[in-house]
């Protein structure tokens, strides 16, 4: 399945990408695994589930997103923003909530809401 996501980097302006699979999401962000953080009613962020061990920098605009105030901990490492939707393709056994396709417009008015762009 082909999702547009943000790429929000640590360091530099943010981006729109394509993941065509969890693989190429690890790739984007240079995690091994990815983790799904949920940042608002049909919103995501997709970070490195281990980044905190491994010293990778803290990014201030996903950890805003996160509410970092709230929950102490920040986001480290380049992160994906994504639309979060149900999703059966036909087959009622796998069908559940997963990543969809997120336009450009969508995920930056949904950064301006929360004050990060």
């Amino acid at each position: 399945m082909t999702r547009h996501m943000l790429l929000i980097p640590v360091a530099g302006e943010t981006r729109m990408v394509v993941a065509e699979s969890f693989d190429q999401m690890k790739a984007l962000i240079v995690a091994d695994t990815i983790e799904r953080v949920r940042v608002g009613i049909d919103w995501a962020l997709c970070v490195d589930e281990s980044g905190r061990y491994t010293d990778k920098p803290v990014n201030p605009r996903a950890s805003i997103l996160y509410g970092v105030q709230m929950h102490g901990t920040p986001i480290v490492g380049d992160a994906l923003l994504g639309m979060e939707g149900f999703v059966s393709e036909g087959d009622p056994m796998t069908a559940g909530v997963d990543w969809v396709d997120t336009s450009e417009e969508q995920a930056r008015a949904f950064l301006r809401e929360r004050a990060v762009e």
